[in-house]
């Protein structure tokens, strides 16, 4: 039998570790969910470079056009962030955040340019891994002065007009408020 010095100390030895273990549980769950993730690259997360395809209200055209952005996602377990960037027209960088949870990406941003100042939000559904998610954005338009919402599709396809083409129908559906 073990000597009662010796089986306090083993004692608050447990009790000490324990209590490190607890004050740090944190980043032992980060350490952990590091290892466990190995080999699973950031991509196949839904991190990466995405295409934005929505349809806008052009001012100077008075019609309504598809337009496309690059979108950059970085995502750590659900928490997502990134940065949209136009890819015609007017130079608008957008850096946002949200959220990446049971096949539905939401995430927001607030913009202020030179006299323009607006927000927008998107919600989106679909498997990352199938590089395509479809849903609405919703937001202030500057030009219009008006909250708008649009079918906004975000796809891991690189030909901009082969993706347009292909999710026509979706693009078409009713939701813009610009009249």
């Amino acid at each position: 039998m073990a000597e009662p010095q010796t089986f306090t100390a083993v004692v608050v030895a447990l009790i000490g570790l324990a209590g490190a273990a607890l004050a740090n549980i944190d980043r032992i769950y980060a350490v952990v969910r590091q290892v466990l993730s190995r080999g699973t690259s950031d991509a196949t997360q839904g991190g990466g470079q995405w295409t934005g395809l929505f349809r806008e209200f052009r001012q100077s055209t008075g019609q309504e056009e598809i337009s496309e952005e690059s979108v950059v996602l970085e995502v750590s377990g659900t928490k997502v962030t990134g940065r949209i960037t136009s890819m015609r027209g007017q130079q608008r960088i957008r850096d946002f955040e949200g959220q990446l949870k049971f096949d539905f990406l939401i995430f927001s941003f607030f913009a202020a340019d030179a006299g323009r100042v607006g927000a927008a939000s998107m919600v989106l559904k679909g498997q990352v891994e199938s590089g395509l998610l479809l849903g609405y954005w919703l937001g202030f338009d500057p030009e219009l002065g008006k909250m708008v919402t649009a079918p906004y599709v975000l796809t891991r396809e690189k030909n901009v007009e082969a993706a347009k083409a292909q999710h026509k129908e979706w693009l078409a559906q009713p939701g813009y408020a610009a009249k």
